[in-house]
């Protein structure tokens, strides 16, 4: 919606582009990193003061972590992602000449 917003309903993100599905994959990451209670686990434990053993021995299963999937390669992606939205959205409109360009395209509707 940031392009909509800046050009008044004039333009739009570009869906087809490389830059965009990055900064979109980044988004999705970014919120399931600081918002992801649907991740977490529950667990029931045994009452443990009926345990008579010395040692007790508990395997939990968890979802994998969402960070987990960075690597070098993503980081690189996604702050090429970032520098086309600095490129052609952020200057653009700091500089009052928001146009069609690489990352957006009118909106047609």
């Amino acid at each position: 919606m940031i392009p909509s917003i800046l050009s008044n309903g004039e333009l739009i993100f570009n869906k087809d582009k490389t830059a965009f599905k990055k900064l979109s994959e980044l988004v999705s990451l970014r919120n399931k990193i600081m918002h992801g209670k649907e991740l977490l686990n529950e667990f029931n434990f045994p009452n443990f003061n009926e345990i008579i053993e010395e040692e007790i021995q508990l395997q939990l299963e968890t979802k994998p972590n969402p960070i987990d999937s960075l690597d070098r390669k993503k980081c690189l992606e996604f702050g090429r992602a970032l520098g086309a939205f600095k490129k052609y959205i952020m200057k653009p409109w700091f500089d009052r000449e928001m146009d069609e360009n690489e990352l957006l395209e009118k909106n047609n509707n």
